[in-house]
């Protein structure tokens, strides 16, 4: 059997009731490593799921738990697996490229902002390293002013409230756009799906206003 290395969290839920009859030095103290931890861990999951999928895809480790990869990734996370899924395709592109220990330091836009450039770009390493320290829109105008040829757009926050229903059925398109490599991001995702609604839309006001020869109206 081939040996594989099992990533497992060091992160232990507090004692919160503790922490609160602390005196104010130790409960600083003790709320400074603990934001300091899921910091790091914040960064350093995207990679992980990515790389969890792609030891999955590779050894086929699903098989005698599910018949498929999907769906034993969706029963094991149920509400993270179109973000593994997400994850796999990055990491799997950048790999060649950016070691998984650099790819562990970066936030997720970060590293999906990676994904878009040259393999020149992704092999300076002032780029992986303002990757692991900028925002998402610091890092952009620095890739816009130092590589102005990669073409990486900004990002402009849009807002919308659907209902619990409207959500899930636009959860359920993302996730299907990323398990069958439709897109390679959310993002991306949305695009897919408002470019699709605009041609569909398009088509059928063009065959409603244009029957077909021969048909009796």
């Amino acid at each position: 059997m081939n040996k594989i290395t099992v990533l497992q969290s060091s992160f232990v839920s507090p004692d919160w009731a503790a922490m609160q009859e602390m005196d104010i030095s130790d409960a600083a103290n003790a709320i400074a490593s603990l934001l300091r931890e899921l910091d790091t861990a914040e960064k350093q999951v995207f990679a992980a799921r990515g790389m969890a999928l792609l030891i999955v895809e590779k050894h086929h480790l699903w098989e005698g738990h599910a018949a498929s990869m999907g769906q034993w990734i969706k029963h094991l996370a149920p509400n993270s697996w179109a973000e593994c899924y997400a994850a796999m395709r990055s990491i799997r592109e950048l790999l060649p490229d950016v070691p998984l220990e650099d790819l562990q330091e970066m936030k997720r836009c970060n590293v999906e902002t990676i994904k878009k450039l040259s393999s020149a770009a992704r092999h300076d390493p002032a780029v992986i390293e303002a990757a692991k320290v900028l925002s998402r829109e610091e890092f952009e105008e620095k890739i816009e002013v130092e590589y102005p040829f990669q073409h990486i757009e900004t990002h402009k926050l849009m807002h919308f409230s659907p209902g619990r229903s409207w959500a899930k059925t636009i959860e359920n398109s993302i996730a299907w756009a990323l398990e069958h490599n439709i897109a390679g991001d959310r993002d991306e995702a949305l695009l897919r799906m408002a470019e699709t609604a605009l041609e569909q839309w398009k088509l059928e006001e063009e065959l409603t206003a244009t029957p077909l020869k021969g048909c009796p109206a």
